[in-house]
């Protein structure tokens, strides 16, 4: 019995979460996910109670040097592991949707976690995403494609973003 409410549970996430996200006005085109693949997403996300559901949903923007974002698409995650070929040596202002949905009320609710960074050619990218009891948490690393040292990548608001002046990561 578990396993099929466990089933479920995983078919409602992903067919009504993204209905929600339309519904709430967040209705935009599927990121193409056509590059290279250099940012791995590992999605954990602990289920709070019974009746209510937490799916995940990220925006890729471009950063242009004026500071003003340009949608690519948005990228549906579904699975515990997503590769995503995100543009390199250019800006992107990245935006983590955590949709959260209970069931007795019919609530529905967003966290946004987001950052402004520069994703370097040669280098992987790997996010960790987690809800748990409330609480939404991303990291993200960057590595050498050939090396094995890794560093964190800070979060940078798009509110620090300068006009002319769009790297978004610290160095």
């Amino acid at each position: 019995m578990s396993s099929l409410l466990n089933d479920i549970r995983c078919r409602f996430i992903l067919l009504v979460v993204p209905a929600l996200l339309a519904l709430a006005g967040c209705s935009v085109k599927t990121y193409p996910n056509d590059l290279p693949k250099n940012f791995l997403l590992n999605t954990v996300i602990h289920k709070s109670s019974s009746f209510r559901d937490t799916g995940l949903a990220l925006d890729i923007h471009l950063l242009d040097a004026r500071c003003e974002t340009d949608l690519l698409g948005r990228v549906y995650v579904d699975d515990p592991k997503t590769e995503v070929g995100v543009p390199v040596d250019r800006p992107v202002f990245l935006d983590f949707i955590f949709v959260s949905h209970t069931a007795i009320s019919g609530t529905v609710s967003a966290v946004r976690y987001q950052t402004v960074m520069t994703p370097r050619a040669g280098y992987l990218y790997d996010a960790t995403v987690s809800y748990n009891k409330g609480i939404y948490n991303v990291v993200i690393t960057e590595k050498n494609r050939g090396g094995s040292a890794s560093r964190k990548i800070p979060r940078v608001p798009l509110e620090s973003c300068k006009p002319g002046k769009t790297r978004g990561n610290s160095e």
